[in-house]
């Protein structure tokens, strides 16, 4: 690329120095002219005419050297304005690379600090939920011939004040680029993450016999007494288990998913490309540090094309 605009800047000198050389020569020629017309003294209608019939000669090579050095000149003007704004150009771009992978640098430095973390909490918020447990968890045959059989069927109402937290697993995150200056995000799901503060209170608490005509009544014996206990660490545990799997906290999935968006667009804000969220994995997609190191080689080497081509001017 150097050396044919080194050939174009030789070809435009001679072309210049041409037409110079024949403005020279040409007005040389009409001065010699009227000259020796004047020192002959020749007729001087004649002499007028011939100097005129000269001069307008002559003006035809001086014209077109005139134009064939103005139009050198411009040219020159012109290729010296587009080489400094090219120049320009690729300066400026060579600044925004360079901003650009100082951005990613700190961005996955910062994410080295919690790689090994495989949850980002995002929010953390007090929830007050009532549960409604109700389980048939006995039966009494009532002897040899089934007399006296019934069921026991506990029923509990328990209120739950829970701090919990909710995110998603950066591990499961993947991205990839679908062309046309777009990033695809695939795999943000909200994740309850766990309980910083749990407190429940059991407001109802009874076990009903159940007899096989379906009159139910509370039964107060110790027998009945001891297994209600039982069933209210059961409908205790049963709660944590249904919170642990998100299954309490479904109404939350969509506030930390939207959070989780606006946490990857921060992230990859500095790579200057549409942010787009999928239900499809790509093929080439990976997780958010060997993407963000991708993108920094990509950066790396258009940097060093730019840099290589301004050295060579």
């Amino acid at each position: 690329m150097g050396f044919l605009k080194q050939i174009y800047g030789i070809s435009n000198t001679i072309q210049g120095l041409f037409g110079g050389l024949i403005v020279i020569i040409c007005v040389g020629g009409i001065l010699c002219i009227a000259l020796l017309l004047i020192l002959k003294k020749v007729n001087k209608p004649l002499a007028v005419s011939i100097q005129a019939l000269s001069s307008c000669l002559l003006m035809i090579p001086i014209m077109f050297g005139i134009n064939n050095y103005v139009e050198s000149q411009v040219g020159t003007i012109e290729q010296t304005l587009n080489d400094r704004n090219r120049i320009r150009e690729q300066e400026r771009k060579i600044n925004e690379l360079e901003g650009i992978i100082r951005q990613i640098e700190s961005t996955g430095f910062n994410l080295q600090q919690f790689e090994k973390i495989l949850e980002l909490g995002l929010v953390e918020t007090q929830l007050k939920q009532t549960t409604l447990y109700k389980h048939i968890f006995d039966s009494n045959s009532g002897g040899l011939l089934g007399l006296g059989a019934y069921n026991w069927e506990y029923l509990g109402v328990m209120t739950s004040d829970v701090t919990a937290k909710f995110g998603v697993d950066l591990k499961t995150v993947r991205f990839y680029n679908s062309g046309n200056n777009t990033i695809m995000v695939y795999g943000i799901e909200s994740k309850f993450i766990g309980t910083s503060n749990f407190n429940s209170t059991v407001e109802v608490s009874e076990v009903r016999r159940v007899n096989p005509n379906g009159e139910t009544q509370i039964d107060k014996s110790p027998l009945a007494i001891s297994a209600l206990r039982t069933q209210e660490r059961d409908m205790d545990s049963s709660y944590r288990e249904r919170l642990s799997k998100g299954l309490e906290t479904v109404f939350m999935n969509e506030t930390v998913e939207k959070l989780a968006e606006n946490f990857v667009k921060l992230i990859l804000a500095p790579l200057n490309k549409e942010i787009v969220f999928t239900n499809v994995d790509g093929a080439n997609s990976m997780q958010l540090n060997d993407f963000l190191k991708a993108e920094m080689e990509t950066r790396a080497n258009e940097l060093n094309t730019l840099k290589n081509q301004l050295s060579n001017r």
